[in-house]
């Protein structure tokens, strides 16, 4: 029986803040699950960023990011984007940075990994309720 779409919803939430919630008992090789093959991701720097230039930071940085206002949208039969925001901070010294994401993910036997990524700095805001 297919997941309802809250029900998918809220699993690829759950992978989404995986990334940004990681804790030092995630592996590389849970990184690697949740990421395809071909992934990349346009950085809010403007680079282009692949699968393993995100393993190797998440190997090394801890992420201070908080995340809301999530939408989910199915562009086909195992294909959802999901949209949000986030404000990511850096310290007690350095300016929060504020941005509106996207990410694509995919399902290939019943495994979502994400396919693509994109973060766009933002002016402040505050989250819905």
């Amino acid at each position: 029986m297919p997941k309802s779409v809250d029900m998918l919803r809220e699993e690829i939430i759950k992978l989404e803040l995986a990334f940004q919630r990681h804790t030092p008992n995630m592996t590389q090789a849970d990184v690697h699950q949740l990421l395809r093959e071909d992934f990349f991701e346009f950085g809010s720097s403007g680079g282009i960023i692949n699968k393993q230039m995100v393993v190797d930071y998440l190997a090394t940085e801890t992420i201070d990011m908080t995340s809301g206002d999530f939408k989910l949208h199915l562009l086909a039969d195992g294909v959802a984007l999901i949209t949000y925001r986030s404000v990511k901070r850096f310290g007690l010294t350095a300016p929060p940075l504020y941005s509106n994401r996207s990410s694509i993910w995919t399902c290939v036997n019943e495994k979502w990994q994400m396919f693509f990524h994109q973060g766009t700095p933002t002016k402040p805001f505050e989250f819905s309720s």
